[in-house]
């Protein structure tokens, strides 16, 4: 009898021993009571056992026994777990595409098919869901090359700005961030950070550091989160921005600070420059850099980035600034002026930014703002892209932009455009070239300083509809009887708003297109030769540039094209 109840007494103990040695907390080995042993180093197989758990190994340290668990830590960003049949330990829930198994946190790129066109998503996994984004590209580079199986053109040399980058080295090269350049292979490649496309319920979307200063939201399994805040969802241990605040959360507890921004002293006569999305100044920046249109005694006039006064007499419409270089951000500013008025009516009636690909804001002195065709209202955010709000004095409207340029625009028809000191002598339009030489703003793309302003200002002309400087002084002498007046109106097309993107000499195809269309064509088929024109520029365009222009979306010529 006292051998079975010596026996039953050794079952309990060893039970409230398995008790204690299977209880554990985060970030800790195992507690409990402590085991005597006597073999140093020595494995305690006897004891992992009776813990029936396979993850757990004692080690005799110190003569006494020292369990603990053999899992890896997951990452903080892991919230749904799983377990697999060959191992103990639980894991992060992987994602299945296409009949192959993907871990969490894994990043696979794939190539998307759109008719003759192709781009690249970036898909990622994370807690057994799958979200993607369409690869955005940055090409730096004059003449890109185009590989199979790149994401992105790549430049064949690692140079941005005449600043040569060491292989592997990373760098932002606009004043977005989320812009990075590689030099991988003695090649550049660009692309920008962008947040996933998300497919589930706002309810079960957390935010989180999507890539390296990048906080964006996330699909998550989780019933419930820990913080939440305007309508976002945190989980214990995130940090993100809040405007420019700095925001925590801690036990279900969220807490914010001020960012502290470093000092920037600006001397007398400049003032701090912000871009969108930025909380602190990144220069200094002064008239010097600012050009403005203005009305002065019923006249539109231009003071340059170079301070060159000038004034403009005639309506049309003209390019104020644009940038010429294809390393820096893509612009065009547009102004509509009206004719010479004894009224007080503005002159210039329309302001239009184009930038990107096909982004386009129109101001208007009444404090209208259009996006992309759509009506906006004041303040207006895109992003870190794009900021868009009225003065202190809600008379002016203020455009911020994160490339650089930041346009003013007040009800007395009034212009400031700023442009930051990197594009100095890399713009052009009748703001001038911002080369810090005010004697050659009025300027032809020769360099000739004798310029007459009607030739400058007709250089800079775009679109039809001006009652001065026609353009007929570049008709050829030979031209056919009652050709003139149809030749230089069908050769307009040149100064159209969809071939401002390209680059290449206008002036040598608007002279083509003249001496084609008064010397080779009968008065009806004018337009046909034009036509013709149009097509070889864009076909050089592609060819030279890289730079696609629908030539025939927005005028006759595809209608003309089927019937010739």
């Amino acid at each position: 009898m006292k051998g079975g109840i010596s026996y039953l007494m050794a079952i309990i103990l060893l039970a409230c021993l398995t008790a204690t040695l299977v209880k554990m907390t985060a970030g800790q080995g195992i507690m409990g009571e402590s085991v005597k042993c006597s073999k140093e180093g020595e494995i305690i197989k006897t004891l992992m056992d009776k813990t029936r758990n396979l993850c757990i190994i004692c080690v005799c340290k110190n003569k006494i026994a020292d369990c603990s668990s053999t899992c890896p830590k997951l990452p903080d960003s892991c919230t749904t777990y799983e377990y697999r049949k060959d191992s103990c330990c639980r894991i992060c829930k992987g994602c299945t595409f296409k009949n192959r198994i993907y871990s969490h946190d894994e990043k696979w790129t794939i190539q998307v098919k759109d008719g003759e066109k192709s781009y690249w998503k970036r898909l990622i996994c994370q807690n057994g869901l799958i979200t993607m984004h369409k690869i955005e590209c940055f090409v730096p580079c004059k003449n890109p090359i185009y590989l199979d199986n790149h994401e992105c053109p790549i430049c064949e040399k690692c140079k941005f700005h005449g600043k040569k980058y060491n292989e592997g080295e990373l760098f932002a090269p606009l004043a977005d961030k989320n812009v990075i350049c590689t030099c991988k292979g003695k090649v550049l490649t660009c692309m920008k950070k962008v947040c996933p496309i998300l497919s589930c319920h706002p309810e079960t979307r957390v935010v989180v550091e999507y890539e390296p200063g990048l906080f964006c939201q996330i699909c998550s399994t989780l019933s419930t989160v820990n913080c939440e805040l305007n309508g976002f969802r945190y989980q214990n241990g995130s940090q993100w921005e809040e405007g420019c605040k700095t925001c925590s959360c801690n036990n279900n507890v969220v807490k914010c600070k001020a960012i502290t921004c470093p000092p920037l002293l600006c001397p007398s006569g400049k003032q701090p420059y912000f871009l969108p999305g930025k909380c602190c100044p990144v220069r200094c920046f002064s008239a010097t850099d600012t050009c403005r249109v203005y009305q002065e005694f019923n006249s539109a006039h231009i003071r340059t980035f170079d301070k060159h006064n000038y004034p403009i007499n005639g309506g049309c419409k003209y390019i104020i600034a644009k940038s010429c270089k294809p390393a820096l951000a893509n612009f065009t500013i547009l102004g509509r002026f009206g004719a010479r008025s004894s009224d007080n009516k503005p002159l210039l009636s329309h302001v239009y930014l184009y930038f990107g690909n096909s982004n386009q804001i129109v101001l208007l002195p009444t404090m209208r703002v259009k996006y992309n065709q759509r009506s906006v209202n004041l303040p207006y955010h895109q992003s870190n892209l794009l900021q868009i709000e009225t003065s202190s004095s809600l008379k002016s409207i203020i455009v911020k932009t994160n490339f650089g340029l930041q346009l003013t625009f007040s009800k007395k028809s009034d212009l400031r455009v700023y442009a930051s000191p990197d594009y100095a002598g890399k713009v052009g339009g009748i703001c001038g070239n911002y080369n810090g030489n005010k004697n050659d703003d009025i300027s032809i793309i020769n360099g000739n300083s004798k310029t007459k302003l009607k030739d400058f200002l007709l250089k800079w002309k775009v679109g039809k509809g001006c009652n001065k400087f026609k353009g007929n002084h570049l008709l050829p002498t030979s031209c056919k009887k009652f050709l003139p007046q149809k030749a230089a109106a069908v050769c307009m097309w040149i100064y159209q708003v969809d071939f401002l993107p390209c680059t290449i000499d206008r002036n040598k195809y608007h002279q083509l297109c003249l001496n084609t269309t008064c010397n080779d064509c009968p008065y009806s088929s004018a337009e046909v030769c034009a036509c013709k024109i149009q097509k070889q520029y864009a076909l050089d365009c592609l060819t030279i540039k890289g730079i696609n222009i629908r030539w025939d979306m927005h005028n006759k010529c595809a209608e003309l094209s089927s019937k010739h």
